[in-house]
């Protein structure tokens, strides 16, 4: 199975988050989706350089070495089409899904497949970076408030839980 929890963040916290994981590891964020067939497409330096349509990214430690694939989308409902990252279930990135930024919603997650998703057996250190995974996932639950206790609850970040706890 693979491992989440649901988060919130807004702008401000997002850059935190960022932050704090460039302070542990060399990692690359990729969008979901790319105009093109390259590696270069898919990276951003970070998740206020792509508009706020984009909801899904990819945190890649590149510290695990991964080769991409890509495969290209088949729709007739747009004229262009795009790419996606073909073997990213079986990459070493953590799915950061953002919220939507509605109130009555507001929640994303942080996701690692594990080996759930995966076609191909993991080519990296799966204890290495679950490792790497729960250093995270403990600085989101130092930083963040739940709203309800629980498990599966949402973990605001200091921001968001202004922006979106304290304002009801």
């Amino acid at each position: 199975m693979g491992k989440q929890i649901a988060v919130t963040m807004t702008k401000i916290d997002e850059s935190s988050f960022l932050d704090f994981l460039k302070s542990i590891s060399e990692i690359q964020i990729l969008k979901a989706d790319a105009s093109s067939a390259s590696k270069d497409a898919f990276m951003i330096d970070d998740f206020l350089q792509d508009d706020e349509n984009g909801f899904i990214y990819y945190i890649w430690n590149k510290s695990f070495s991964w080769n991409f694939e890509f495969s290209q989308t088949k729709t007739n409902r747009t004229e262009q089409n795009f790419y996606y990252i073909k073997n990213i279930f079986e990459a070493p990135c953590i799915e950061y899904s953002r919220h939507n930024f509605n109130k009555k919603q507001n929640y994303g997650r942080l996701y690692w497949s594990k080996n759930f998703a995966a076609i191909n057996p993991l080519q990296y250190d799966i204890m290495k970076f679950d490792k790497w995974y729960n250093q995270i996932i403990r600085w989101v639950k130092k930083n963040g408030k739940q709203k309800y206790k629980g498990k599966l609850n949402t973990y605001y970040l200091p921001d968001a839980w202004k922006l979106y706890v304290e304002e009801i």
